[in-house]
C-alpha cells in the first residue's frame, strides 16, 4: 500500500512539474462578447507570450518600475538596437512583469523586421513603433486594451493589419497613418472605439473588415486611401456595417477606387465632405435613418449618376452637396421631403449652368 501511495505522489509531482514547464494557465474569457482580459494574479513566467522566442538582451532597453510593481519600457539604445532585425520585448525584467510600452519607446528603429511582445503588456502608448520602416511581422500581446495614438504610423512596409488581438477595445488617432504598403485591414470585433485619421495616407488599402462593435466611422478614417474598393464579406464594393450611426467628415475623402457603397439604416449622420472626390462612385442610397448630411458630402463624385433619398421632411441637408458631380442623371425623392426641395433647387442651378452637360430628372414617389 505504501508503495502505491509513493507512486501516486511521484505521478502528481511529475504532472505539476509538467504544468509548470508549459507556463501558467491562460485566464478564462469572462466578457460576454469574448473579449480577452488579463488576470493580474497570474504568476511571473519569463517566457509568457513570447512564442518560444529568446528575449532581446535587456541591456538594450531603457525601463522603469511603475507604482504597481510592474515595468514600463521607456526606450532603447538605438545604435545597438538598430543592429537587430528582430525585436523580442521581454515578458519579465528584474523579476517583474513588463506591463507597458512607453511613448515613442521604439520609434525609428530602422532595421527591425519582426516584433514579438510578451503577454503581460496591456498598454502600448503613443508612437511606440513610429517609423519602423522595415517592420512586416507583428505579434502583439494577447491582452492589450488600447493601441495609442500613432503607434504604428509610418511603418511603411506593413502589408496587412491582421494581428490585432481580441482584447483591443480602442485604436488611437493616426494609429496606422502613412502605412503606405498596407493592403488589407482587419479590425477585430473587440474594438468599439476608433480614433480619427486612423488610416490616412494608406494609399494602397484595398479591403477592410470592420468591427461589429464599432458605432462610428471617425473623421478622416480612410482619407486618401485611393485604392479602397471593398469590405470583407460584402457582395460588391464597400458595405458599412449595421450598427454604425455616424460617418465622420472627410471619412472617405479621395477614396478614388470606391465604386459602390452601402449605407445601412442605422446611420443618422453623414459628415461634411464624407465622400468628396470618390470619382468612381456611381450610385448611392441615403437611408431614411439619416437626419443630417454635411456640406460637400458628395462633391467631385464625377461618375455619380443616381442618388436616392429615402428620408422625409426632417432631414438637414448641407449646402453644395453635389458640387462638380456633373453626371447625376436621376434623383429619387419622397414627395414633400427635404430632399425634394433641395433637389429642385439644385436642378435649377444645374439647368442654368452650361458646364453641366447632364440635366438631372427628379422622380418623386410616395
Amino acid at each position: 500500500m505504501k508503495k502505491i501511495i509513493s507512486l501516486l505522489l511521484v505521478f502528481v509531482l511529475a504532472c505539476g512539474m509538467l504544468a509548470s514547464c508549459n507556463g501558467p494557465e491562460q485566464p478564462p474569457v469572462t466578457d460576454p462578447d469574448g473579449i480577452l482580459t488579463l488576470d493580474p494574479n497570474l504568476p511571473v513566467e519569463e517566457g509568457f507570450g513570447l512564442d518560444g522566442k529568446t528575449p532581446t538582451d535587456i541591456k538594450l532597453f531603457k525601463y522603469k518600475e511603475l507604482e504597481d510593481g510592474t515595468i514600463s519600457i521607456t526606450g532603447a539604445y538605438i545604435e545597438e538596437m538598430n543592429k537587430l532585425t528582430e525585436l523580442v520585448v521581454p515578458a519579465v525584467i528584474d523579476g517583474k512583469k513588463v506591463s507597458t510600452i512607453g511613448e515613442s519607446a521604439f520609434a525609428n528603429l530602422s532595421n527591425i523586421e519582426a516584433l514579438v511582445i510578451g503577454d503581460y503588456v496591456t498598454d502600448i502608448q503613443a508612437y511606440a513603433f513610429r517609423d519602423c520602416e522595415k517592420l512586416v511581422s507583428i505579434k502583439l500581446p494577447k491582452y492589450v486594451k488600447k493601441l495609442g495614438m500613432g503607434v504604428f504610423s509610418g511603418c511603411s512596409a506593413l502589408q496587412a493589419i491582421d494581428f490585432i488581438p481580441m482584447s483591443v477595445e480602442e485604436l488611437g488617432e493616426r494609429v496606422f497613418e502613412n502605412c503606405t504598403a498596407l493592403k488589407k485591414v482587419v479590425i477585430p470585433d473587440s474594438v468599439s472605439k476608433v480614433g480619427s485619421y486612423t488610416f490616412v495616407g494608406c494609399t494602397y488599402i484595398e479591403e477592410v473588415q470592420f468591427s461589429k462593435r464599432m458605432t462610428a466611422i471617425p473623421e478622416r478614417m480612410f482619407m486618401g486611401c485611393s485604392t479602397l474598393v471593398r469590405s470583407t464579406g460584402a457582395e460588391a464594393g464597400l458595405a458599412i456595417p449595421e450598427g454604425i450611426t455616424s460617418i465622420g467628415k472627410y471619412a472617405f475623402y479621395e477614396c478614388q477606387g470606391l465604386k459602390s457603397v452601402v449605407i445601412p439604416n442605422t446611420v443618422t449622420s453623414i459628415g461634411a465632405n464624407a465622400f468628396d472626390t470618390c470619382r468612381l462612385l456611381g450610385e448611392v442610397t441615403i437611408p431614411a435613418s439619416v437626419t443630417s448630411i454635411g456640406a460637400n458630402a458628395f462633391n467631385k463624385c464625377t461618375k455619380l449618376a443616381t442618388v436616392t433619398f429615402e428620408g422625409g421632411a426632417d432631414v438637414n441637408i448641407g449646402k453644395d452637396l453635389f458640387v462638380d458631380s456633373k453626371k447625376i442623371a436621376t434623383f429619387n425623392v419622397k414627395a414633400g421631403s427635404a430632399a425634394e426641395t433641395y433637389c429642385n433647387a439644385w436642378k435649377a442651378i444645374v439647368d442654368a449652368d452650361s458646364s453641366y452637360k447632364t440635366k438631372p430628372v427628379i422622380n418623386v414617389v410616395g
